[in-house]
Order: C-alpha cells, then sequence, then structure tokens
C-alpha cells in the first residue's frame, strides 16, 4: 500500500515537472554560489571558565562584528 503511494507520488512530480516545463514556468537554475569566507576561531584566554571552553568548543563565541 505504502508503495503505491511512493509511486504515485514520484508519476505526480514527474508530470507536474513535464507541465511546468512544456508551460516555461521552470525557474531559473541556481547560478554558482560564492565561496564562504573561513571562519577563524578567536583564541580561548589561558584562564577561561568551564562554561567558556564548552561555547568554544560547540562555536558559541560572540564575534566582534
Amino acid at each position: 500500500m505504502a508503495l503505491l503511494i511512493v509511486l504515485g507520488e514520484i508519476l505526480m512530480g514527474y508530470l507536474a515537472y513535464r507541465r511546468a516545463k512544456a508551460d516555461g514556468t521552470l525557474p531559473d537554475p541556481i547560478s554558482e554560489a560564492k565561496e564562504p569566507e573561513p571562519y577563524v576561531s578567536i583564541p580561548l584566554r589561558p584562564n577561561a571558565t568551564r562554561i567558556e571552553r564548552i561555547a568554544h568548543w560547540l562555536g558559541l563565541e560572540q564575534t566582534p562584528e
């Protein structure tokens, strides 16, 4: 039963795609994404608290921006 539902959904998606292609209503292809800036973490202080160390490990530091 579930297989019939999945196959029906695939067929409906395919038919919707063909209809949109024939009508010319397909969205434009996505252009190349620009290269993201590398993330550089701020070094910890030598006497950082346990909470600060955990936040640093999770990447939750506040940024200077």
